[in-house]
């Protein structure tokens, strides 16, 4: 089994998903205060049932590709082989992920502490700003003005 089949097979798998849609929508259009609940409840679960079946279909040839590419008699020690090799690499992304969320908050974040504006509908704006004069912010946003000509 090689990738133009696993494509084609997962192709498939949607559009049969896309197919089931659409028959859906035609027969309940189709059905009206004559037709009956039992009716359509069959034919959904006769949709899945094709498609679950395959999507099952799917997972069998991903399985037979990982038994070729992992003989059962030399798996653990390909998978350990493998670990070994992956491991440096693990370590390394997952140091830098650390680093990149803990700098994150003081390198690339905003220098200004931001506020919800009162009165704006979550607008934000500069907390510092505010603070110094909030008399003043009100009576701005008693009059009318928006934030772009308060700043």
């Amino acid at each position: 089994m090689d990738v133009a089949e696993n494509t084609t097979m997962a192709n498939h798998v949607l559009l049969s998903t896309k197919e089931l849609v659409l028959a859906l929508y035609n027969y309940a259009g189709q059905v009206g205060d004559e037709g009956s609940v039992r009716d359509l409840i069959s034919y959904v679960l006769a949709k899945l049932k094709e498609w679950f079946l395959h999507l099952w279909h799917f997972v069998e040839q991903l399985v037979c590709k990982f038994d070729e590419l992992f003989p059962p008699d030399t798996r653990a020690e390909k998978l350990y082989h493998w670990l070994a090799v992956a491991t440096p690499f693990l370590v390394g992304a997952l140091v830098l992920f650390l680093l990149f969320c803990c700098c994150k908050k003081c390198c690339c974040g905003r220098s200004v502490r931001m506020m919800r504006a009162p009165g704006r509908g979550g607008t934000l704006i500069p907390r510092n700003i505010f603070a110094r004069n909030p008399k003043l912010y009100f009576q701005n946003l008693h009059a009318g003005r928006s934030i772009e000509e308060i700043f």
